[in-house]
């Protein structure tokens, strides 16, 4: 879900709803957080997928990345509110120490791989 279904956060107030549903993080943008980016599960990682969609809003349109196991997505909504989907083979995972930006990731010499994007109306299986 792109947008939080609950009552809006507010900082230093206890959520009403699970963690999933919040769409502001105060720890990385501060008090004075506006949200906007969706909530977190919403554009958090999804590792290892078999397959994974986003739909077009009111409709069942999607786009959906199909892999082996192998590949990640995640959402992003842009500041002009559009979604980006990310589909990655490698990634590298956040860290907590006071640092926002993953390590860079250098592919071995050879690398290859594979994600199939495919425009459908239904969450084929």
């Amino acid at each position: 879900m792109r947008e939080p279904s609950g009552p809006a956060e507010t900082y230093r107030s206890m959520t009403s709803g699970p963690w999933s549903k919040d769409s502001k993080d105060f720890f990385l943008y501060g008090a004075d957080d506006p949200g906007g980016r969706g909530t977190h599960d919403f554009c958090s990682l999804k590792e290892n997928i078999w397959h994974a969609s986003c739909l077009l809003a009111g409709t069942n349109l999607r786009v959906r990345a199909e892999s082996d196991g192998t590949a990640a997505v995640r959402a992003q909504v842009l500041p002009d509110g559009k979604v980006r989907m990310h589909i990655d083979n490698l990634w590298g995972i956040q860290t907590w120490d006071g640092g926002t930006t993953p390590p860079p990731i250098t592919p071995a010499s050879g690398y290859k791989n594979t994600v199939h994007l495919r425009l459908t109306d239904k969450d084929e299986v």
